[in-house]
């Protein structure tokens, strides 16, 4: 699944790019293991802290799930994890391009509120009678 993902989004690429492919570092690694890129290619690499640039995040309140703002991606993914921690009240849902990648609807962030542990929750792009045991 990866794999033909990867390959699907670098054949999207080569074509509006032509003989230069422009990668993040982690496509990048992969495409070359797997051998996904033709052997002349130049692959240049991109900046990783633009990645997730148009994403969509919210903070929601946990007790009332009301939105309590949309933030800017590019100043808020820039705010330590211990974010959480300060407001416990708090969970950031998250959505992006590149979670499509991982067949990944979105994912949330939070602090445990009995263990004090941080918690990912995500949605998968599954369909109810694939259940995995």
């Amino acid at each position: 699944m990866l794999q033909s993902n990867i390959q699907t989004y670098i054949e999207k690429e080569m074509n509006v790019q032509g003989q230069s492919l422009s990668l993040y570092q982690e496509e990048k690694e992969y495409a070359l293991q797997k051998e996904l890129v033709p052997q002349n290619l130049m692959i240049e690499e991109k900046e990783a802290s633009l990645r997730f640039k148009d994403s969509y995040i919210e903070r929601v309140d946990k007790e009332s799930d009301e939105l309590i703002a949309e933030e800017s991606p590019l100043s808020f993914l820039d705010t330590p994890i211990s974010y959480l921690k300060e407001h416990r009240s708090e969970f950031l849902y998250i959505e992006s391009k590149w979670f499509e990648f991982i067949k990944l609807d979105g994912c949330s962030f939070e602090v445990d509120d009995v263990f004090g542990t941080y918690k990912v929750l995500t949605g998968l792009h599954m369909q109810k009678n694939s259940v995995l045991y």
